[in-house]
């Protein structure tokens, strides 16, 4: 049988990277015989496309043929095409599809369709029956939606990576640097365009096309010109030739090209879902790009087809979440300007989201903690585009509710500058009624507070005072009066600050809110006091009272900060064990959640307990693995404060007087190279401290469900499977888990099976009493 094949164009410009991206589809073509390559506009399927069926050419006896489909308007014209590229005879009386099906039935071939998205039904059926009659025949397909064949494998083409630093700057740098170097044969990347170049590439995400455009601009414009001028990519990246295909010209042709795929209703989805920032659910669609003609029904067939069309990229997760690439958000916002729909849609985005964000001010505390601070994190993007529309819009009143109701986010986060920052331009701008006003200044209070500007943080909770302190909202004078309290321990006033305390947990109770997240904060204040006062007995009793407030809600992000109040205090009252007990709970619940600022503090007290029992090198390898962590975290002033600055100070100086400067500065520094997973692990009694011995530990008896509930993980039972067994909820287990966890200080369920495993009948009898 002869070699057939229509052959492959000869390639213009240079080919860079896709070495990896090769290697896969080489391995799926393999295994699967139709594979399609997905992607948005420009970024280089058809180049990839070519370039595997170029390496692949001499495994096929019948070599490979390209189709190129991108002038075609008419499906009918799909099969002739086709036909005509492979040059099939033609007969009278038989239709194409049949000549065409019979030509290929006996032939090894690899089959590129190339651009099928404005085609994929006729595609799609002639790619069924082809493949149906030729065993031999692979088919690789180039299309912004899938054909949605069965036995499609279907290969989503990513972007060109940017490295940040090392030998090489990644192929997306290689490939501006080839087609600079072509436009304007005097370019040389050195070390003062080198920014420049990096920062296009990265804001350009690595799309080929824009890329290749961008760099044909320094035949007028420098690197630092271009990067200044990305602000308006679709007037800047115009070619100045006409050579290019004519829907790749310009990478405004290439989106409007996507564009008119796409039916009124998905253009009109695409519109209006520019207003999202940093990705958004469905449900956020239903609300936010539904209406005026669009049923929020029909929203998720709307998005599978938007990403079938490679306009939106959907990544998976619980829930899957939807996004943009930059290039064509603009693109989208420009038609939704076009259509004087913006602001109708960007006030139903921020309406959604300040609604969204005061639900979770009511419910974080308590057992969806996980869900809303996940939630928060994930949408933070989209808060700041509300506060954008928000104060763009003059709607002050709003942007400050959204200001004060993410207290709950910034906190648990450790963000309070940013939290601050909103606060701030919020509180100036805005006239608002005395209630709203005050509940912002106690929430700025707190943020100017955990951003170490302890100053500030009581002159505003002093205002938040005066604003509430003649008004009917007795849940807000509460928390203002812990806030009070809580600033003066910084100013050192311990007297007055419990004094404040006391009177805030009274307010509390009064205002019938006992287990309010901000009672808890004004317990480990009143703990703070005591101690101060060499009370620790007294700060026990409040950490504990503050810890039942916890466990009861389903918290798991204030329990880090009661825990390590509760260590703090034990450390005190000379009880080590159980200081190393709650510390090493306290950093195993800030692992699984998002209380970083209490993980460092919780090692800065286990640090004052290495150095209490004598181990030095274990408390210097400790002290520096918090260091490091304060400035990692961007913590420092706090790190300063009473609460640990002094202790911290008195772990030091011990430390280094028992093991010389020069051994105490090796084992600081050894500490401070460790990053957090080295600092879990030697911190939890994992493995020892490096350049310390360590000594035989007495691990804390487990509880008789726990110990229970133990022997179910040494047997590889989930959660689920130990809640149902035991008839109780999924939830209660999780929670015994973590307290295994972080009573025997491991990390994993493995080093539970094992530690089951090898403990004798005596050590799993011994449970201590449930209480």
């Amino acid at each position: 049988m002869a070699r057939r094949a229509a052959g492959l164009p000869a390639e213009a410009t240079s080919f860079v990277g896709r070495r990896t991206e090769i290697t896969e589809l080489t391995r799926l073509l393999a295994r699967a015989r139709l594979v399609t390559l997905t992607g948005g506009a420009g970024v280089g399927k058809t180049r990839l496309a070519v370039r595997t069926a170029a390496r692949l050419a001499r495994t096929f006896a019948d070599g490979v043929c390209l189709v190129e489909l991108a002038g075609l308007t008419d499906p009918a014209l799909v099969v002739h095409t086709v036909a005509q590229t492979l040059r099939v005879p033609e007969e009278a009386g038989s239709p194409p599809q049949a000549l065409l099906a019979r030509f290929l039935r006996d032939r090894q071939m690899l089959l590129v369709l190339d651009n099928c998205e404005h085609l994929v039904a006729a595609c799609a059926e002639l790619a069924h029956r082809l493949l149906s009659g030729a065993g031999a025949l692979r088919i690789l397909a180039t299309s912004r939606q899938v054909l949605e064949v069965v036995g499609e494998q279907v290969y989503p083409v990513p972007p060109l990576s940017v490295a940040g630093s090392g030998s090489g700057y990644g192929p997306a740098v290689e490939l501006f640097v080839q087609r600079a170097a072509a436009a304007a044969p005097e370019f040389v990347l050195s070390g003062g365009n080198l920014s420049y170049v990096l920062d296009v590439c990265r804001r350009l995400e690595g799309n080929p096309l824009a890329v290749e455009l961008a760099a044909v601009r320094l035949r007028v414009l420098s690197p630092a010109q271009l990067a200044a001028r990305l602000h308006d990519r679709f007037r800047i990246l115009s070619p100045e030739r006409q050579a290019r295909p004519s829907h790749q010209r310009t990478l405004r042709t290439a989106v409007d090209w996507s564009h008119q795929l796409c039916n009124a209703a998905e253009q009109q989805v695409w519109a209006r879902a520019s207003v999202f920032a940093g990705g958004f659910d469905l449900e956020s669609a239903e609300e936010v790009c539904a209406g005026d003609g669009i049923a929020g029904a029909d929203m998720l067939e709307l998005l599978h087809g938007l990403v079938s069309k490679s306009i939106f990229v959907a990544e998976q997760g619980r829930p899957v979440r939807y996004r943009l690439l930059d290039t064509l958000r603009e693109y989208g916002s420009e038609k939704l300007r076009d259509a004087a729909q913006e602001g109708p849609v960007r006030r139903r985005h921020a309406d959604r989201y300040l609604r969204l964000a005061e639900q979770g001010e009511i419910h974080w505390f308590g057992p969806d903690q996980d869900r809303w601070l996940t939630w928060a994190r994930a949408e933070r993007d989209n808060m700041r585009a509300a506060f954008d529309y928000l104060f763009g819009a003059g709607d002050d009143e709003k942007a400050l509710r959204l200001a004060t109701a993410l207290w709950f986010d910034w906190m648990a986060a450790a963000r309070p500058l940013e939290g601050r920052l909103w606060l701030t331009r919020a509180l100036s701008r805005s006239g608002a009624e005395p209630p709203a006003r005050a509940r912002a200044l106690w929430a700025s209070s707190l943020a100017a507070t955990l951003a170490g500007d302890v100053g500030t943080g009581k002159v505003l909770a002093d205002q938040a005072w005066e604003a509430v302190r003649d008004l009917d909202d007795p849940l807000a004078a509460a928390r203002i009066v812990g806030r009070q309290a809580g600033v003066r321990v910084h100013h050192r006033d311990i007297a007055r600050a419990e004094e404040l305390a006391v009177d805030s947990l009274a307010r509390f109770d009064a205002a019938r809110a006992p287990a309010d997240p901000m009672a808890v904060v004004a317990l480990t204040t009143v703990a703070a006091c005591r101690i101060a006062r060499g009370d620790p007995a007294g700060a026990v009793a409040a950490c504990r009272k503050a810890e039942a407030i916890c466990r009861a809600a389903g918290d798991r992000s204030l329990l880090v900060l009661v825990l390590v109040f509760l260590a703090r205090a034990e450390w005190t009252a000379g009880a080590l064990p159980d200081a190393e007990q709650h510390g090493r709970q306290a950093l195993m619940l800030a692992r699984a959640g998002a209380a970083r600022p209490y993980l460092v503090q919780a090692v800065d007290v286990l640090a004052w307990v290495a150095c209490a029992r004598g181990d030095h090198g274990r408390a210097a390898v400790l002290l520096g693995a918090g260091d490091a962590l304060w400035d990692q975290f961007g913590l420092q002033r706090l790190r300063d404060s009473p609460h640990f600055g002094v202790p911290r100070g008195e772990c030091e100086r011990a430390s280094r007087a028992a093991l010389g400067t020069a051994a105490f500065q090796a084992a600081f520094q050894r500490g401070a190279g460790l990053g957090v997973d080295g600092v879990r692990t030697v911190a939890t009694g994992q493995t020892a401290a490096p350049g310390t011995s360590r000594a035989p530990a007495t691990g804390p008896v487990l509880t008789r469900r726990e110990n229970e509930i133990a022997a179910l993980v040494g047997q590889g039972l989930t959660n689920r499977e130990i809640a149902g067994q035991l008839v109780i909820s999924r939830r209660t287990v999780e929670s015994h888990v973590e307290n295994i966890l972080a009573k025997l200080g491991f990390v994993s369920r493995t080093q539970i099976a094992a530690w089951t495993a090898s403990a004798g009948p005596a050590q799993r009898s011994s449970s201590a009493p449930e209480g």
